[in-house]
């Protein structure tokens, strides 16, 4: 984006790390299994604007009560592009990936009925 290099150095922890942060994720063998798939992570800019989206596909298990389910989700962030530094775009995928974590947690509560 303009001068800044953006590249997939780092993405996977980065993005493993956001999803841990789900509230209610643990690592424990009870836990459901998610199988989240990344479709697309990518940053527009638009002249004075910006906006950072990550595209996943999030597979659930059936369980006792609900059936398999398979459901894409978009987090985003669209902000003011103030300068194109590096830092300015990582804060920008921070915050998609807080909106893409908010929408999987808020269905995976549904689900689990917590």
């Amino acid at each position: 984006m303009g001068r800044t290099h953006i590249d997939g150095v780092g993405f996977d922890e980065w993005f493993r790390a956001g999803i841990a942060s789900i509230p209610g994720y643990t690592r424990d063998a009870a836990a459901p299994t998610l199988r989240i798939t990344v479709l697309k992570a990518y940053v527009h800019g638009l002249i004075t604007l910006k906006s950072a989206n990550l595209v996943v596909r999030v597979q659930l298990p059936p369980d006792g009560s609900s059936a398999a389910a398979t459901k894409t989700y978009r987090g985003f962030d669209d902000s003011i592009n103030w300068s194109t530094s590096e830092s300015e775009i990582q804060q920008a995928f921070d915050a998609a990936l807080d909106n893409l974590t908010a929408q999987i947690g808020a269905d995976l509560k549904k689900r689990c009925g917590a």
